[in-house]
């Protein structure tokens, strides 16, 4: 049992961006942009949320830990004329 203790004490915990999007057959499509294909989907958002820690997990092991360094993302809107 102790060595169960330690090993919860070892865990990390960090924090990701995430972009949510919600098609038109109300799937919500959600990807990491910090790691390349790092993305996933739910049929409700806390499906998404939940499925995407998953693959988030599997994009750093396959890293072999290689944590990107936190990234500031900026969501910005632009205008476009149409004609």
């Amino acid at each position: 049992m102790a060595k169960a203790k330690e090993k919860e004490k070892e865990c990390k915990e960090m924090e990701f961006p995430v972009i949510i999007e919600q098609d038109e057959d109300g799937m919500y499509i959600i990807e990491c942009p910090q790691f390349k294909g790092c993305y996933t989907h739910g049929t409700t958002r806390e499906d998404a949320l939940e499925n995407i820690k998953e693959v988030i997990k599997m994009c750093v092991e396959e890293k072999d830990a290689a944590i990107p360094k936190k990234a500031h993302f900026k969501c910005e809107y632009v205008k476009v004329p149409l004609e």
